[in-house]
């Protein structure tokens, strides 16, 4: 089964703490891609809002940002092969992001031509 990890960080102070934790998570993706958890990840970049695209009605519409207002912004997205849920919990419960942001698990299908 396949799980969408959505991380929404709070923001890290000092320098050398964020350099602390990225090295961390890092090595904590590393280790999720060597055990085969891992699909995928990415991180969104900061520099601007991006844009939610609506059409309806055949009217295309533009809003800049995302389309739900949350106290933390999205920051990283990482697609998760696990057994099930409580296995899904498990891996984001040892992700250092977890002691730093709050970690929105989603099942999804499987990616075309996985099945």
């Amino acid at each position: 089964m396949h799980y969408l990890f959505l991380v929404y960080p709070e923001p890290v102070a000092l320098a050398s703490e964020r350099a602390a934790f990225e090295a961390a998570c890092r090595a904590n993706a590393a280790a999720l891609q060597a055990s085969g958890y891992l699909l995928t990840a990415v991180s969104l970049l900061s520099s601007g809002p991006g844009v939610t695209l609506r059409v309806r009605g055949g009217e295309l519409s533009l809003a800049e940002g995302p389309s739900a207002a949350t106290a933390e912004p999205l920051a990283e997205l990482y697609v998760i092969d696990a057994r099930d849920l409580n296995e899904a919990i498990r891996l984001a419960a040892d992700m250092p992001q977890a002691r730093r942001a709050c970690i929105e698990i989603r099942p999804t299908a499987a990616p075309a031509g996985k099945e």
